[in-house]
């Protein structure tokens, strides 16, 4: 049995088996849920600020907002970090916050859940966007970008170890 898991463009059915979060437009092959995960907007843990609406995340992470103290924080530069557009996290973070806007050209690009969290972890003056699965005690959210379904996709309807693996997942 072969497993994948792929950025959202490069998402195909060469695998017997994908794993994706949200969901591919159009989805033309047999889906099974078998979990949700939560996008979220991450700081410092030093940062002051609590949470933040929808459109101050959107003016942080289109470079409208530069400055913490223009959202109620310190008088410091914002650091924005983001992913690739092609990874799924992003582009559910998008179409959830963004609303077509374009993101900051000063964003800093993570290559994984682990560099976005080292990248917070690392500088209090950081906001960036995580898995809650990834979110451990050195950041903290302040913005649930959007609730999405994990899927389990296959090319052709389970059968024998692949249909009792998914059944399993769905437990």
């Amino acid at each position: 049995m072969l497993a994948d898991q792929r950025a959202a463009q490069y998402f195909d059915l060469s695998a017997d088996l994908a794993i994706r979060l949200g969901e591919p437009v159009p989805l033309t092959a047999p889906a099974f849920e078998i979990g949700s995960e939560e996008i979220l907007v991450v700081v410092h843990p030093h940062n002051p600020l609590a949470n933040l609406g929808a459109t101050q995340v959107r003016e942080l992470f289109s470079g409208r907002i530069r400055n913490w103290s223009q959202v109620g924080g310190a008088d410091a530069s914002v650091q924005v970090w983001i992913y690739t557009s092609g990874e799924e996290i992003q582009q559910i973070f998008e179409a959830a916050v963004m609303q077509g806007l374009a993101l900051t050209s000063l964003a800093r690009l993570a290559t994984s859940p682990d560099e976005m969290y080292q990248a917070i972890a690392n500088d209090a003056n950081a906001v960036g966007i995580l898995p809650r699965r990834w979110k451990v005690g050195n950041v903290s959210d302040v913005y649930m970008a959007a609730s999405v379904p994990v899927l389990a996709i296959t090319p052709s309807e389970p059968q024998g170890a692949l249909a009792n693996l998914l059944a399993c997942l769905q437990e």
